[in-house]
């Protein structure tokens, strides 16, 4: 999956050498981890209050759209 074509997402190797949320350090992973173990939306961005629904949501659209497009 490439985050550079998101706006939800960063890579930033100064910061981690994960995609990050756009003006976070939270792994773009997190939220797939979180989601997995039985996590809500709501839930993640209430326990990452830096990390906007609209970001979550985003990131989400763009795991869909690039699984879309795989071969």
């Amino acid at each position: 999956m490439q985050w550079t074509d998101s706006d939800a997402g960063e890579r930033d190797t100064l910061k981690m050498s994960a995609c990050v949320f756009d003006g976070t350090l939270v792994p773009v992973s997190a939220l797939f981890e979180n989601l997995g173990a039985g996590a809500t939306i709501d839930q993640f961005v209430d326990w990452l209050p830096r990390v906007t629904r609209e970001r979550a949501l985003a990131v989400l659209r763009h795991a869909a759209r690039s699984l879309l497009a795989a071969p």
